[in-house]
């Protein structure tokens, strides 16, 4: 039991966005499944994973910001979780679903440093993070089928 507490304080800010996003993906999808999103989704895709890495890395500087860092979290989390929402009403549940294998990886590794910007900044949380995010780009980019 103690070693499960320890998991989750020290993965708290992981849990709590897939908390939350789950909660405001399941909103906007009941408020919006009768609507016509099909101008939501015309945005070009990046043309390399690199770009998406790049895209990624930049939040980096802004959730290391200790108060702030979060603010623009939850901000950008709650974006993030009504598009879902949003996808879910015009792709369909399970087609999103399954194109967001990358997206646990970009939570997680965001996580990592918003849990860190309060402390003094270390080589190896940054690392980790900056691995998680890689990852994510390769196979947001590559599994997507872009």
């Amino acid at each position: 039991m103690a070693t499960l507490l320890s998991h989750l304080k020290h993965h708290f800010y992981f849990y709590l966005t897939l908390i939350i996003g789950f909660m405001v993906s399941i909103i906007t999808y009941l408020l919006t499944k009768s609507m016509n999103l099909s101008s939501f989704f015309t945005d070009p895709l990046p043309q390399s994973f690199y770009l998406l890495f790049l895209h990624n890395l930049s939040f980096f500087i802004i959730f290391s910001i200790p108060v702030l860092g979060h603010l623009y979290y939850l901000y950008v989390f709650i974006i993030i979780f009504i598009s879902i929402g949003l996808s879910f009403s015009y792709k369909g549940i399970l087609y999103t679903l399954l194109n967001l294998y990358h997206m646990p990886f970009e939570i997680l590794a965001f996580s990592i440093i918003l849990k860190n910007s309060t402390k003094k900044l270390k080589e190896r949380p940054f690392l980790l993070a900056t691995c998680l995010l890689l990852l994510s780009a390769l196979l947001e980019f590559y599994l997507s089928g872009r």
